[in-house]
This record gives C-alpha cells, structure tokens and sequence, in this order.
C-alpha cells in the first residue's frame, strides 16, 4: 500500500490526509489539531471541546472543516511555514482532463500524492451532504481507490471515475471540489 491509512478526528479529513502524506514522505509529522490549525479549521463552538484549538468562526459557506481555499491557511503556506519541500496544485472538475485514470496513473507514477476533494453523498450515496477528501492510493480503467480517512468508513473505497467526477462537482468548485495534487517543490 502506499499510505498507512489514519482515521480522522471530527472535521479534519484534510488534516488526516496530510498526516498520511507526511508519513509517507518521511517527513516530521504532527497531529491533526496541529495541522488543522494552520489550515484554518473551524469547528461549530459545541464541538471546540474535542479541537481546542479550533477556530469557532462563524459557520463558513463550504462547510465546517479546513478552509484551504483561502490563501491564508492554504496547503503552500503550510509547506512553507513548517519548511516541507512539497508543493500543491489545483485542479477543477472543469479542467479535468479527458482520460482520469490515465492522468491520475502518471500522478501516481510521478510520485505525487493526489488529494481529492468531493461531496460526500455524490459519493457513497449517504444521507448527508457534506464536503470530504481522501487520498487516491491506485488507479486502473476502471476505478480510482481511496483511502478514506472517516472513521466509519472502509479505509480503501473503489469509485468510478466518473462517479468521482460527479462527486467533484457536487462539492462545488467555489468549495475547492476537485483534485490537490501535492509534489515535490522545485
């Protein structure tokens, strides 16, 4: 496998992922409150209890959770404050490319690490729409497989891509759907 999956604790997904990523790079890790809160994780106040350095902002438009999409607390100034040779780039459900598997197998071959971001319920057809990220741990024609950082989830999940696509833009591009592809910075 090529990430040791770790389960998250309520509304750090991200931070889960991250850690995976870490992890798998070898670099220092640190705990997902830590991680959470460089990237701005805002928690509901009655939940600060189990995140006591989470942010108790009002609620935002995309969700309780990271807010990465904000320069700020974005995924780059992360690498950079803690001095992690990574970098991440961005990619929209509208500029996914032609051929998913084929792009994500040759992220994968290229030794990035590719974060994706979707709506929940498009996803694994649950009750409850929320925004969720995973990481892509395989891929071939078929399927993408994640490893899904929930903690009532199986830790490797099969979709399609175009299920993934769908999920993707069920999140919303103004809610940063899509895929994070984190690589070494030049």
């Amino acid at each position: 496998m090529r990430y040791v999956p770790i389960t998250q604790q309520p509304y750090c997904c991200v931070p889960a992922c991250i850690q995976m990523v870490l992890h798998r790079r070898n670099l220092p890790l640190l705990s997902q409150e830590e991680i959470g809160k460089e990237l701005g994780l805002n928690v509901p106040v009655e939940d600060v209890r189990l995140l006591p350095h989470a942010y108790t902002d009002d609620p935002p438009k995309s969700g309780w959770g990271t807010r990465i999409d904000l320069e700020e607390y974005s995924l780059n100034r992360f690498f950079e404050r803690r001095d992690y040779p990574l970098r991440e780039r961005y990619l929209d459900p509208e500029h996914f490319p032609d051929k998913p598997t084929v792009w994500l197998s040759n992220q994968l071959a290229a030794d990035n690490d590719v974060l994706v971001s979707f709506d929940y319920q498009m996803a694994w057809g649950r009750e409850m729409s929320f925004g969720h990220s995973s990481l892509v741990e395989a891929v071939d024609d078929d399927a993408a497989t994640l490893v899904d950082p929930a903690y009532a989830a199986p830790k490797l999940r099969d979709i399609s891509p175009e299920r993934l696509l769908t999920a993707m833009w069920a999140r919303g591009i103004e809610n940063r759907g899509g895929f994070s592809v984190i690589e070494n910075s030049p």
